[in-house]
């Protein structure tokens, strides 16, 4: 992975080919991300814009191209396409934060913001379409789900309901997280040896910001207002990742086998929730001073 962020940085047009190519494939569209991020971060938004219109460029083209059925290509954009141009444009603009100040944790909440702005769009601007889509997928919920009955019934079908709309800005938000995090990682290797350990193992949230996050991601899952609750789970992103970075720092300052980290990301689908607290405490007691006083 490295000889391919090595390759990219040495002539503009490796970046703009690769981006471009990375970007029409579907699974390899992170890698389009996390080569935009790399490019921002090491020569500056001018050529990290660049980047990010040969990123476009494929997304917007070929669903022109690919099918005839209006009905099947507004499905492909919305599902698709969107999330991928959102998710491009989210970790640009998070890069050039990350560049302008050196600080990984204003980047993540960047994202965060950044996300919001973008459903806050797509609600305002498709308001009733989002409400039609809500109410339309309940009733194809409740249909696959004909053999449960009743109340048992319209109460899973709503949890997938949720789970479905939630899962377009919380994969636009990790995607957008984990390319800045391996744009990164790529710029301290190939230019700052050893720079990203230190950075990511310093990742800290000030108290106010981890609190106010903290709040509005419980106060989505109140479920008063739709559009909190869509975005509760990305709320929580950046104090996931303030919890990982303290793992990380716990188990090199406490001289740990590097195995603890592998049964750390084995278990993290079961334990994300503790690990969010973890970065939430983190940000009141700052763990990292004590345990160098101690």
């Amino acid at each position: 992975m490295l000889a391919l962020a090595e390759f990219v940085m040495r002539r503009r047009l490796h970046a703009l080919v690769l981006i471009a190519l990375f970007s029409a494939l579907p699974l390899l569209s992170w890698l389009a991300c996390a080569l935009v991020a790399l490019v921002t971060l090491r020569k500056g938004h001018s050529e990290g814009a660049i980047c990010l219109l040969a990123g476009l460029l494929p997304l917007v083209a070929i669903p022109q191209f690919s099918d005839p059925d209006p009905a099947a290509l507004m499905a492909s954009q919305l599902l698709g396409n969107a999330s991928s141009i959102a998710t491009l444009v989210v970790v640009t603009l998070a890069s050039v934060v990350l560049r302008i100040s050196v600080r990984l944790d204003l980047a993540l909440i960047a994202v965060v913001g950044l996300v919001s702005i973008v459903a806050l769009a797509v609600f305002g601007i498709y308001g009733d379409w989002v409400e039609a889509a809500v109410v339309q997928l309940r009733e194809a919920l409740q249909s696959v789900m004909q053999d449960t009955e009743g109340a048992a019934n319209s109460t899973q079908a709503q949890a997938m309901q949720m789970w479905a709309l939630q899962s377009v800005p919380l994969g636009v938000a990790v995607t957008a997280s984990a390319s800045l995090l391996l744009g990164r990682w790529w710029q301290s290797a190939l230019y700052n040896p050893g720079g990203f350990q230190a950075e990511f193992h310093a990742l800290r949230l000030s108290s106010v910001i981890a609190s106010l996050l903290l709040a509005l991601g419980l106060l989505g899952n109140l479920g008063e207002t739709l559009f909190i609750q869509v975005l509760s789970p990305v709320l929580g992103l950046p104090l996931l990742f303030a919890g990982i970075a303290l793992t990380h720092f716990a188990v090199k300052h406490k001289q740990m086998s590097v195995g603890w980290l592998w049964g750390f990301y084995l278990l993290l689908p079961l334990t994300n929730k503790v690990v969010l607290i973890i970065g939430w405490l983190d940000s009141i007691f700052d763990f990292r001073k004590r345990w160098a006083k101690s």
